[in-house]
């Protein structure tokens, strides 16, 4: 369920993160790992969750990215995830 392309945009509908953006940055086969806008953390779902959340509408698909606008966000995340590595 989740979108082929890693550049999508989901406009988080209900939960903790409601009112928040994510954008996939690094999957892995387990866990779609995305930038949460606009406070720039990083989430890890499990790739089961994470379709649960598209089919019952807690994610809402918003766009796939423009290349450049997925690359910068992309390297807030591999900021992000340096500093979140070198804090352990």
């Amino acid at each position: 369920m989740t979108d082929s392309s890693d550049t999508a945009m989901y406009a988080v509908m209900h939960g903790d993160h409601a009112g928040s953006y994510i954008i996939q940055c690094g999957n892995t086969p387990t866990h779609i790992n995305c930038l949460k806008i606009p406070d720039q953390s990083i989430i890890s779902v499990p790739v089961d969750d994470f379709n649960i959340g598209v089919a019952n509408k807690v994610l809402a698909h918003v766009e796939n990215l423009p290349a450049d606008i997925h690359q910068y966000c992309k390297h807030i995340y591999n900021e992000k995830s340096n500093e979140e590595n070198n804090n352990i």
